[in-house]
């Protein structure tokens, strides 16, 4: 099982719709404390002077009633991530968005009882922000209130989740810093692998964020999505886990990118063997793709190549919640073709360019460019079947999930293997990709070049350096 890693994502500054629950037209209301500590509407002075700090014993035990255990699947059953959630209300678990990445079906467990229980819909969420709702009609789960004062630098807090698979684990530390142009809170408590989603709670047991990720190369630089972007303003619209996978998915991220990439022109090249000299030559590298996203990983254009020339392109428009309004195809002579993205398609339109768990067929039927192509959990093409050729690819993958062999299969017979290496730069992303190919009836020659696939990066500046 693969736990959910904690990342650090653009967020921005803007709120999106209000939050709702499913019954159409009524509103989610997230607990929010009283001033008195009772839970009800801010008292007066001699109020809030009663309410007095929890100590941490206390806190550990009120917070672990609503902790929860996130496991999310493939269609299959097989395991795909873990993480961290807690109840907002007896059936509402809110947590991370990014939580759900990859995911076909998921699943809460309480550390208190041990119960499990399935994940029904996402009933609201906020790309921006990465937080979301989960529906969970079987469970009947303790709610933590939100906070009802604001925080600030020097807080303490508390922070709860499951890092690895270890249920209900504690931390403690301060709020250290409050990242407004990032929409984050900064904390000093340590934050783990699995722990994305857990409550960040203060003295009080409110809650004041959700844990969202952690600076690997930077001592206690860990960071949280404060609570008000629960609690305010979210996208409203039920989901399957499934469909909520692939919209947590970017197409950034699809590409395999690890640094903030902006845009990217890749070209190719082939190499031919000279007879005379017997030396293999590199041909031209014509240009096969250039893409551009934005801030948060989005794809906002892909330009369209024939030989290396431009033929066109597709502009992707989205609101300001992150949601893809309207496909701008745009053709060689600049004439350019809109369409609007109708409400349902918005959350489904991810789904049509990002595939995971799933078998797709490509192309048309009876032509050259059809295949049906297998999808593992994480995106990566592992099996195509090319009908017109009777041949089958099967692809191999490193620990990092790059492509490193195409095994091409005729019947059971091996016919032939593509073999890839790579250079990267100070990111990780690789910058060439160098193919090599053996030919089983030429065994002799061993693997001999084949091409060369070259990529010019431009990244956004990051404020983490």
């Amino acid at each position: 099982m693969r736990p959910i890693g904690c990342f650090l994502l653009p967020l921005c500054l803007a709120c999106v719709s209000a939050v709702f629950s499913p019954r159409v037209g009524s509103a989610i209301v997230v607990p929010v404390a009283k001033q008195d500590g009772s839970g009800g509407p801010a008292g007066s002075k001699r109020a809030v002077q009663r309410r007095g700090d929890l100590s941490t014993r206390d806190l550990v035990s009120r917070v672990r009633k609503s902790l929860v255990l996130i496991s999310t699947e493939d269609r299959e059953g097989q395991d795909v991530a873990e993480a961290s959630g807690f109840f907002i209300a007896p059936q509402l678990v809110a947590t991370n968005l990014h939580v759900l990445r990859w995911a076909s079906q998921g699943y809460v467990k309480s550390p208190v009882d041990g119960k499990r229980y399935k994940i029904a819909t996402v009933i609201a969420f906020s790309l921006n922000h990465d937080v979301c709702i989960l529906s969970v009609p079987d469970a009947v789960g303790t709610p933590l209130p939100a906070a009802s004062t604001a925080v600030a630098v020097g807080d303490d807090i508390l922070v709860a989740g499951n890092p690895e698979g270890l249920e209900a684990t504690f931390s403690t530390g301060i709020v250290s810093g409050i990242r407004a142009e990032a929409g984050l809170l900064q904390i000093d408590a340590p934050i783990s692998h699995g722990s994305s989603g857990g409550p960040v709670v203060n003295r009080h047991g409110e809650v004041v964020g959700l844990a969202v990720s952690s600076l690997i190369s930077g001592q206690n630089l860990n960071f949280a999505v404060p609570i008000q972007f629960l609690t305010d303003r979210m996208i409203r619209r039920q989901l399957s886990v499934s469909a909520a996978g692939h919209l947590a998915v970017t197409d950034r991220e699809y590409e395999g990118f690890r640094g903030p990439v902006q845009r990217f022109t890749q070209k190719q090249s082939t190499y031919s063997l000279n007879d005379a000299t017997g030396s293999y030559l590199e041909g031209p590298a014509l240009t096969t793709k250039a893409e551009t996203f934005d801030v948060n990983g989005r794809l906002t254009m892909a330009k369209q190549f024939s030989n290396g020339s431009e033929i066109g392109s597709v502009i992707d428009e989205y609101s300001p919640d992150g949601l893809e309004l309207r496909e701008i195809t745009v053709n060689s002579q600049g004439t350019r073709q809109v369409r609007e993205l109708q409400p349902e398609e918005q959350t489904s339109v991810q789904a049509l360019r990002i595939h995971f768990d799933e078998t797709v067929e490509e192309g048309t039927k009876g032509t050259p460019d059809y295949d049906t192509c297998k999808f593992n959990d994480f995106g990566q093409r592992v099996e195509c079947t090319i009908a017109v050729q009777g041949a089958r690819y099967v692809m191999k993958y490193d620990e990092s999930g790059r492509e490193t062999d195409w095994l091409v299969y005729v019947g059971d017979a091996l016919r032939g293997k593509t073999h890839f290496t790579y250079e990267s730069n100070e990111y990780g992303d690789w910058t060439i990709q160098h193919a090599t190919l053996w030919n089983p009836a030429k065994p002799e020659l061993g693997f001999i070049p084949l091409g060369e696939t070259y990529r010019t990066i431009s990244y956004f500046e990051s404020n983490n350096e």
